[in-house]
Formats: structure tokens, C-alpha cells, sequence
């Protein structure tokens, strides 16, 4: 069907669950841009890795992350939703992946980060955003894919199972 698929979602373990049982269904590897950034980084925590490069050294490393995550074939890459703000990951994405959009509502996810323990100020200030800032990451990261899957009520397994149908469409009207 596709050689690889990014998958950009506002609830990146959500994404990240879903990309778990696509790659099983698919036969595809899957990996996380954030985790590969945080991988580099060892032994910092991701809240020293801001201090020390704040949130354009993460977005700079996501950027690399990214570019190379893509190279592979047969391979699932979860993005942290941030990735749509800078033009440049949405060309990396497009020019190498099939890109899917998990779509949840705003407000949930603003709720579920509120009830977030945070280790620093700079972490939370890197996820915690208003709502105009994930507005606008919605409206880039639909603009950009292309598929939309509306996820709010959905588990893993049947969001799997929806992008499945959905990538064959994709694929039969080619």
C-alpha cells in the first residue's frame, strides 16, 4: 500500500498505541520521533534537555529525527503534534510518508494536560499550549494529510482497523 506512515495525533500515546497495533496488522516497524530525540539525549531528562536547548534545540533534533526515521521503508512514525508548526517537518513528512492525522478534541486534550505533573516549567510551558496554539496545529495537521481520522470515540484496535480500510480506499483510487 504505502512505504512509510507518519502518524500525527494531539495524544501522542494514544498515536502511539495506535501505531503499536498498525504495525502488527501491517507488518510495519514503528517508531517514536519523541522518543528517538529523547534516545540522543541520554542520560538528560527531557526537562534538562530544554533547559540546556529549549524548545528550538528540540524542534532543530526532531527535525534530524525525523528525516531520518523517514529513510527507512515499512516503517510507522508517530509525531509529536508540535512537528506541523515548522514547515520543514511538514515537507519531510509529505516527501516520505503517507501522513495520517488522529483527529481529538481540543478541549480534551487541554483537560488532560492540566492534570499533568510536570518536572519543570519549561516542560510544561513546551507542552501545555492554548487553545489558539493547538487550534492552529489542527488546522495544519488536517491541511497536510492525508487522512483524517476522527478519533475521539475510537479505541487503538478500531482506529487501526479504520485506517486500514481508509489507506486500501486511498490506494484503489490511485
Amino acid at each position: 500500500m504505502v512505504n512509510n506512515i507518519s502518524i500525527i495525533c494531539l495524544n501522542r500515546d494514544y498515536a502511539k498505541q495506535v501505531a503499536a497495533v498498525l504495525g502488527e496488522r501491517l507488518d510495519m516497524q514503528w517508531m517514536d520521533v519523541f522518543d528517538l530525540v529523547m534516545f540522543d539525549n541520554k542520560p538528560r531528562t527531557f526537562s534538562e534537555f530544554l533547559k540546556l536547548r529549549g524548545q528550538d534545540g528540540y524542534r532543530r533534533h526532531e527535525l534530524s529525527c525525523l528525516k531520518y526515521a523517514s529513510s527507512f521503508t515499512n516503517s510507522i512514525i508517530v509525531c509529536e503534534a508540535g512537528c506541523v508548526e515548522v514547515p520543514v517537518n511538514l515537507e519531510t513528512l509529505a516527501e516520505n510518508t503517507f501522513v495520517l492525522y488522529l483527529h481529538f478534541p481540543v478541549k480534551r486534550i487541554i483537560e488532560n494536560l492540566e492534570s499533568t505533573k510536570f518536572e519543570s516549567v519549561e516542560e510544561k510551558a513546551f507542552f501545555v499550549k492554548d487553545k489558539k496554539i493547538f487550534d492552529l496545529r489542527v488546522a495544519l495537521a488536517k491541511q497536510n494529510a492525508n487522512i483524517v481520522i476522527n478519533c475521539s470515540q475510537k479505541t487503538p484496535i478500531v482506529a487501526a482497523s479504520h485506517i486500514i480500510r481508509q489507506l486500501k480506499a486511498y490506494a484503489q483510487s490511485l
